[in-house]
């Protein structure tokens, strides 16, 4: 998400309005001087530039080196015009600038002008393996704004005052799925909350793990969530929210098919309660590659939280001729009583 970048103190008509907002509400206070600049960009830039140099390195090197180091996908990775053009732009994506920093090997608050009130140690970045890049958890970002903003007694337009530079719109969006961050206004947000910026983020695995199934796979797109669970021995659970486009190819699909055994069936649940929507493609996508694996799975079950989505789940079982190997919910006490029944019945076989 691309957030509105702070206005200049004392000019616009946008500064009017947060200045009358504070001098009407004795709870809220115009942070927004006391703030002058929240993250240097330009110094990021610098440090890049810096190292590219002292190593000989072309802007493409340092690209192909940076995506190396976040294992980001090639849909996800960052072009050589976009590290090298950063200092011009008013804002740069949050992610993109976690895996330059890693890449640098330094913290979002070593860019921070003026004295750091966060203890380095707490402020480093975790590390990230394999098939792994480091995102923003714009929903933490959100539920900790949401925390503090009650505690204080604010509104979110109240908060948004307070902060300068954001609109109530524009923080409640992080709670949505696909809510998006963008430096340097980020960091506005985490020095209010007095937090380092990696309390912020979380590790999302890309692609297929080498060697054996990781036990939770998350992918993270503009328009939809996916998350791909382990939950026991031969229960895998599909979560998904928002609307499902198909921006992760065929990613969750290899991802499940690690799961998928010669020896023993797979019971898939598939939690679609929280998806808008899906396209024909998508659905298409699933029923030919459901059709193809279906003699692997005990059953799949699917719970659809709309009309709409129930029939999506119809066609795809008929498309895939799955049958009665398909399972489609309308409750979700039904379907939660069900996945809780496969996990402590095959957790109690392996025990």
């Amino acid at each position: 998400m691309k957030m509105p970048s702070s206005k200049i103190p004392g000019h616009g008509f946008d500064h009017v309005v947060r200045s009358i907002g504070a001098s009407c509400d004795p709870q809220v206070t115009d942070m927004s001087a006391s703030y002058p600049k929240d993250f240097d960009v330009c110094a990021l830039y610098a440090a890049l530039d810096a190292q590219r140099q002292a190593r000989g390195l072309s802007w493409q090197r340092v690209a192909l080196e940076i995506n190396r180091s976040s294992q980001r996908v090639p849909a996800r990775s960052l072009s050589a015009s976009t590290i090298a053009s950063m200092h011009t732009k008013r804002s740069v994506e949050g992610d993109g600038v976690l895996q330059m920093l890693i890449w640098l090997r330094r913290t979002p608050e070593s860019f921070v002008p003026g004295p750091c009130e966060i203890v380095p140690e707490t402020a480093s970045l975790p590390s990230i393996g394999p098939h792994q890049v480091l995102r923003f958890d714009a929903r933490a970002l959100y539920q900790a704004l949401n925390s503090r903003r009650l505690a204080r007694g604010l509104t979110w337009t109240q908060l948004a005052l307070e902060l300068g530079g954001f609109s109530a719109s524009s923080l409640t969006r992080l709670a949505k799925a696909g809510g998006r961050v963008a430096f340097p206004q980020v960091m506005r947000l985490t020095r209010w909350l007095g937090a380092p910026a990696a309390h912020f983020t979380r590790i999302s695995n890309w692609g297929p793990m080498p060697h054996s199934p990781a036990s939770r796979i998350e992918h993270r797109g503009v328009h939809c969530d996916m998350q791909i669970e382990a939950l026991a021995p031969n229960v895998v659970r599909i979560a998904l929210s928002g609307w499902d486009a198909g921006e992760f190819g065929d990613l969750p699909m290899q991802a499940l098919g690690q799961h998928l055994r010669s020896d023993e069936l797979l019971e898939l649940y598939i939690d679609a309660r929280a998806v808008r929507g899906a396209s024909i493609d998508v659905s298409s996508d699933w029923a030919r590659w459901l059709g193809r694996h279906k003699h692997g799975f005990a059953h799949i079950s699917m719970l659809t939280g709309s009309s709409f989505i129930q029939l999506t789940a119809k066609f795809v079982q008929r498309f895939a001729e799955l049958g009665e190997l398909m399972r489609i919910y309308t409750e979700a006490k039904a379907f939660d009583t069900a996945l809780a029944a496969s996990v402590q019945r095959h957790c109690a076989d392996r025990s």
